[in-house]
């Protein structure tokens, strides 16, 4: 035998001649364990399997073995057998191993991030017939859901944050700031979908799809005196360097989301839904700011409390700030802004 090809309508066998009459030819198969031909040559107790062919003439080289007469995935040793009249000679065997439905995909892909890239790699499809290269789309929904263990999204439904047509060569593909390959920041702890599509001669083939997620912005450690409440703007000064969110960020894209101010005594409760945070590169200053009835709701509720109760920032799903200082700027029926900062400083005082 010359050939034992699969297809992904079964296995291709070519020979080169057949004895004559040609209608005592055959073709035998059997399934095996071991992949080397030096090692199946040894195993005389799996048995061969005649198909049930016809030769139409004595020019016939070749045959396709049809997928329904095969188990996907498993591999199978052919060869082709003629019966003289004293012994019965077969030709040398190769090896094939069926497609699965698995096949035209790409196969062990590998995925790391951090809080804003993702880094990935592939191996080419085990079906690579007419393989160009590939097509990968990174995709979201919301930022800062970088907790979802099993989404099942409708694509539909997601914003297309990159798309690229890497050649056959290009086996991975590194998104976000500053890392070697492409550049194009991700949001911190934010659940990504990555669709791997094989490009073939034939046209873009149906993607693999994958869920990954950057981490959380690391922050060690906080400088709580230097946080600050002043006529709606939150601003937090950290020790270690911060994202960047070089424009106003919706806070729910941001390290900071999901975040609620609260009271201890449980009196007064903000959820920062839309307020939107701004940093500057390199820096580990972070400002906060409320929208507007964001913080009428906060101002309210403090001059509706009758007790004096140490207010949090929390944020990021895990972590607290002491709001340790207040200055409130509250406009009284649209007159001048009366800024109340002795009054606040009697009844919010300082960690």
């Amino acid at each position: 035998m010359t050939a034992a090809t699969p297809t992904l309508t079964g296995v291709q066998l070519q020979w080169s001649h057949l004895f004559t009459p040609y209608i005592h030819n055959f073709v035998q198969y059997r399934t095996i364990v071991n992949q080397t031909l030096s090692q199946t040559m040894t195993d005389f107790s799996t048995p061969y399997v005649t198909l049930p062919m016809v030769f139409e003439n004595s020019h016939t080289l070749e045959f396709l073995v049809p997928r329904s007469a095969l188990v996907d995935g498993t591999h199978y040793e052919f060869r082709l057998g003629y019966p003289f009249s004293e012994y019965t000679f077969y030709t040398n065997t190769l090896i094939a191993k069926t497609f699965d439905s698995n096949s035209p995909f790409v196969s062990n892909i590998v995925t790391s991030s951090t809080n804003s890239s993702i880094k990935m790699s592939w191996i080419q499809p085990e079906y690579s017939d007419g393989l160009l290269g590939y097509k990968v789309d990174i995709l979201y929904l919301v930022g800062g859901n970088g907790q979802l263990t099993n989404p099942q999204w409708n694509v539909s439904t997601l914003t297309l944050a990159y798309s690229y047509r890497l050649s056959l060569t290009d086996l991975s593909l590194v998104q976000g700031c500053g890392a070697d390959g492409v550049t194009g920041c991700l949001i911190p702890y934010t659940t990504y979908l990555v669709q791997i599509s094989v490009i073939r001669e034939s046209g873009v083939d149906k993607p693999k799809a994958i869920y990954v997620s950057t981490s959380q912005t690391p922050v060690e450690k906080h400088d709580t005196a230097s946080i600050f409440v002043y006529g709606g703007r939150i601003n937090v000064n950290f020790v270690s360097t911060t994202a960047w969110y070089n424009t106003s960020t919706a806070i729910s894209s941001t390290m900071f989301w999901p975040a609620y101010i609260a009271s201890q005594l449980g009196d007064i409760q903000v959820n920062l839904t839309s307020s939107l945070v701004t940093s500057v590169a390199g820096s580990n200053n972070v400002t906060l700011t409320l929208s507007s009835i964001e913080y009428s709701s906060l101002v309210s509720q403090v001059i509706a409390s009758n007790a004096y109760s140490k207010m949090t920032l929390y944020f990021g799903g895990n972590r607290t700030l002491g709001l340790s200082v207040y200055c409130l700027l509250i406009d009284f029926f649209s007159f001048s802004s009366v800024v109340l900062t002795n009054w606040y400083r009697s009844r919010w005082k300082p960690l």
